[in-house]
């Protein structure tokens, strides 16, 4: 009997620990706030190879970076009217740089997937990227 105390001990302070010990894996976020690496850009520009090109998104800001050097940046506001070349209404960001004219993108997530279609069905391109 004296035996059987500590087992039995030992084995319930497992089962109580043990489920503390797992570490559950944090589900990709659908918030477009991070740093997003470009992987990928369909267009009619030819194969090249994916330029060195990320995007950062703040509450209501967005800094496009080439060779993590800032090349554009302003605000940017949801919306689901945007005109889009071509397409249907859907999720989309309507981007006002500092410096230019404002233009749409539709954007989808997917996990750690960012697609930015800037009008594919009038032949502009569309950019995937990857959270950082």
């Amino acid at each position: 009997m004296k035996n059987l105390l500590p087992t039995a001990f030992l084995a319930t302070a497992l089962l109580i620990l043990l489920p503390s010990c797992h570490k559950e894996s944090a589900a990709p976020s659908d918030s477009l706030e991070g740093t997003w690496e470009l992987t990928n850009r369909q267009c009619l520009c030819g194969i090249l190879p994916v330029p060195a090109e990320a995007v950062a998104f703040t509450a209501g800001g967005f800094t496009f970076l080439k060779n993590n050097q800032p090349t554009s940046s302003g605000s940017y506001s949801r919306t689901m009217d945007a005109p889009f070349c071509g397409g249907s209404l859907g999720p989309a960001l309507r981007l006002q740089p500092s410096a230019g004219n404002p233009y749409t993108a539709r954007f989808i997530i997917n996990g750690n997937t960012l697609t930015l279609d800037y009008g594919s069905p009038c032949d502009a391109p569309v950019d995937t990227y990857e959270r950082q």
